[in-house]
């Protein structure tokens, strides 16, 4: 079924079997963005890492049928320059697809890395591919767990209904009592003229948690409503 292309150091078994490995890392990638509710999830990463693979041995093997004529050079680093362009827009999209602020960051990040390791794999560097893999998770998971939330400050976005004459010095007095620093607010007035919705990023201590800055909000007969956004790293 499989056989040796003409010309070529490697068979068409091999051809496969890294687009599979390929696809697997990022799959492997883009669950872990997709279980975050991430705008790139599963499929996006896998996408990203099989057509980086794919055009990486376009470029290194699909033109040894032409590269003994008189005159013909062929560079296969540009194509891997090319790919590193095109997914920078991918990235910038997920950046700039955002109201309010900017989020994105670590999933951009995250795609433009599952290309490179595309292209190690494309190239041969499987077991270099897998490693950096690897540790991409691992960053993505212990960013999350208890024992760093412990020691940095995380990000929230609130989203607050207050009574009318409730200030911004009063937002910002209320969630100082609790260790919360804000970052940055806006507001405006509701239709009956009752009640301010307020947008406010927030960094949080590693030792307060969503369920205690909630219940430390509600506890003030002003605040009629919340709901939070978090901003993973």
């Amino acid at each position: 079924m499989f056989s040796n292309i003409s010309g070529l150091p490697i068979n068409e078994k091999e051809l496969l079997l890294r687009l599979v490995i390929a696809g697997m890392l990022g799959l492997s990638i883009g669950l872990e963005r997709g279980n975050q509710l991430k705008s790139a999830g599963l499929k996006t990463h896998a996408i990203v890492a099989i057509g980086a693979s794919l055009m990486t041995m376009i470029s290194k093997y699909g033109f040894f049928d032409v590269i003994h004529y008189t005159g013909v050079s062929v560079d296969p680093s540009r194509m891997a320059s090319g790919i590193v362009s095109g997914i920078s827009f991918l990235c910038a999209g997920t950046i700039l697809n955002r109201t309010g602020s900017v989020q994105g960051l670590t999933t951009a990040a995250g795609i433009w890395t599952t290309c490179a390791i595309g292209i190690a794999v494309g190239v041969g560097h499987i077991r270099l591919a897998a490693i950096v893999a690897t540790i991409l998770l691992f960053l993505n998971y212990f960013s999350r767990s208890p024992i760093y939330r412990s020691y940095f400050p995380y990000s929230r976005r609130l989203f607050i209904q207050t009574s009318a004459n409730t200030t911004i010095t009063q937002m910002e007095t209320l969630l100082s009592e609790i260790g919360v620093v804000m970052l940055n607010i806006s507001l405006k007035t509701e239709d009956d003229n009752q009640h301010v919705s307020y947008d406010i990023t927030v960094s949080l201590p590693g030792n307060v948690s969503n369920l205690e800055l909630t219940s430390w909000l509600y506890k003030h007969p002003q605040i009629t409503r919340i709901s939070s956004t978090e901003y993973l790293p």
